[in-house]
């Protein structure tokens, strides 16, 4: 059995680390009464199937989702498209095979039923010492009785040596293929950040975009854009020299950083821009944040350096738009910003 969670869990080794967590399975699936019974001090929700339970990991309402295949849910994950969700480990949880049937196909069932029924109480019995009891002959020699039974012993201890040494082993590719994927996503974040200030970079931000927008043209939600621009910010370098100009980017990155709201994406736009993606955001909502980030941005203390500003242009997405247009129409925002004097917040309708 494996256990999918959040990016952000720890590697899951055995289930004393879920007691205390709520985890999901599937309803109807042997597994989920299975786990029940043998995990009682952990709270199972279930579930209609692995797409609500892996939406329900990633939104943060389940800790993890159980499975029994690996693959299944691999795929899983993989069509919801959640990068911040991933299998982390297994429990030493077995399921044993039973036969059965079509429904379509209740006359197998019946006879299958039937046989069963036939057996009667001297019947199972004389059928299990017939093809599995061992039976013992009479004059057999007590040295031939001692060396069968220690090869039975020692071919049992090589069998359970081996099947150890393979579940051992079997742990270590799961290991190694979970570090390979942390590998992936280390590369992954990797080229979508801003080495200097830690943001997103430009791709990231228009991929960000790409998938709200057409988020936004599914379920009707506002989607608004925040672009900033740092006032006079050659003259610091100019002035004070590229390594003061980077200390400037890195704060500013940090009060953009501390300051947006959870759901919103910071990045950096190019050279001293910068840009928010606020999705479920009004462009009212959105101007009152650049608002809140101006006099934050004005109010750093960057001391030797004088205080630094910041100008805003602030757009939001309408029916009928392409993707370009609001990016166009927070361009020109942030233009008529500059021209009223920089240090201010202007949005598309002013």
């Amino acid at each position: 059995m494996v256990v999918a969670t959040r990016d952000d869990a720890l590697f899951i080794e055995n289930a004393h680390q879920l007691v205390g967590r709520r985890l999901g399975a599937v309803r109807g699936y042997a597994v989920t009464e299975l786990f029940r019974q043998r995990y009682p001090a952990i709270e199972l929700v279930e579930l209609t199937s692995l797409a609500e339970g892996i939406d329900k990991v990633h939104r943060g309402e389940l800790f993890g989702l159980v499975d029994t295949v690996v693959a299944a849910l691999g795929q899983a994950i993989a069509r919801q498209g959640y990068k911040d969700v991933r299998i982390s480990g297994q429990l030493d949880l077995q399921l044993h095979l039973a036969i059965g049937v079509r429904k379509d196909a209740p006359q197998l069932r019946d006879i299958l039923d039937r046989a069963v029924a036939e057996l009667g109480p001297r019947e199972g019995p004389r059928l299990y010492n017939k093809w599995v009891a061992v039976s013992y002959r009479s004059g057999v020699r007590p040295v031939v009785v001692l060396c069968t039974a220690l090869v039975g012993v020692l071919v049992t201890g090589v069998f359970v040596y081996r099947n150890r040494r393979l579940r051992q082993l079997n742990l270590q590719l799961v290991q190694a293929h979970f570090l390979l994927e942390e590998k992936s996503r280390e590369l992954e974040r990797l080229s979508v950040t801003d080495r200097l200030t830690g943001l997103y970079n430009r791709l990231k931000i228009e991929e960000t975009f790409d998938y709200e927008w057409r988020r936004e043209k599914r379920y009707q939600q506002p989607l608004s854009l925040i672009l900033l621009d740092l006032d006079h910010f050659k003259r610091v370098n100019d002035t004070y020299g590229h390594q003061q100009g980077d200390r400037v980017l890195c704060a500013v990155a940090a009060v953009l950083r501390g300051r947006a709201r959870e759901s919103d994406l910071v990045g950096r736009w190019g050279g001293e821009e910068y840009m928010i993606i606020c999705p479920g955001t009004s462009l009212d909502e959105a101007r009152f944040l650049a608002l809140s980030l101006c006099r934050a941005i004005a109010g750093l203390d960057l001391a030797p350096l004088p205080p630094q500003t910041a100008s805003f242009g602030v757009a939001t997405v309408h029916p009928g738009d392409e993707q370009g247009e609001v990016f166009r129409r927070a361009d020109r925002a942030l233009y008529r910003a500059k021209e009223h004097g920089r240090n201010c917040v202007v949005a598309e309708y002013e």
